[in-house]
């Protein structure tokens, strides 16, 4: 049996960052496994899912920012496009009563009217990704608290009730 740093190195092909060290020493702390048990692959494996899962909000929020920029775009577009519309239409009613007036009420109207929506969409994605995050690290802890609180349990000779599958 490899001792954990060398299980680490073959994992995953480098040594361990003083962040990963430090995670791992303070769950061999915490249950007091001696370096050559068995469950120490099992941490090393748990520690590689979690890598993994550390790097999806990155790649949610860089999805979610380009998502906002293509949707801000199209909308931009689509809003300059009925803008125009409007004013081509208030320009002509305008040219002949001369209103500078009402042509500029109608482009503050709709550049108001864009901004408030851009708000609106905004605000609902942030929602949208923060109530995510919220659920995604809820559901991750509590799968580890299970596991640890059965690897605790059977370490120390107590039997476990059985849990509820996971979703």
């Amino acid at each position: 049996m490899p001792t954990p740093d060398e299980a680490f190195r073959i994992l995953y092909g480098r040594a361990a960052t003083d962040t990963e060290k430090l995670r791992l020493m303070s769950v061999k702390n915490a249950v007091g496994l001696p370096d050559d048990d068995a469950i120490w692959a099992i941490f090393l494996a748990l520690q590689h899912h979690q890598a993994l899962y550390e790097d999806i909000p990155a790649k949610i929020s860089t999805a979610a920012r380009e998502a906002c920029e293509n949707v801000s775009t199209a909308a931009e577009a689509q809003t300059i496009a009925r803008l125009s519309e409007a004013v081509a239409d208030t320009a002509e009613q305008i040219a002949g009563r001369r209103s500078w007036r009402s042509l500029f009420l109608a482009g503050a109207v709709a550049v108001g009217v864009y901004g408030v929506s851009m708000a609106a969409m905004f605000q609902m994605l942030s929602d949208h990704y923060d109530t995510r995050i919220a659920d995604y690290k809820a559901a991750t802890m509590e799968r580890f608290t299970k596991a640890v609180e059965a690897r605790v349990a059977e370490h120390c000779g107590k039997s476990v009730p059985p849990t509820s599958k996971q979703r």
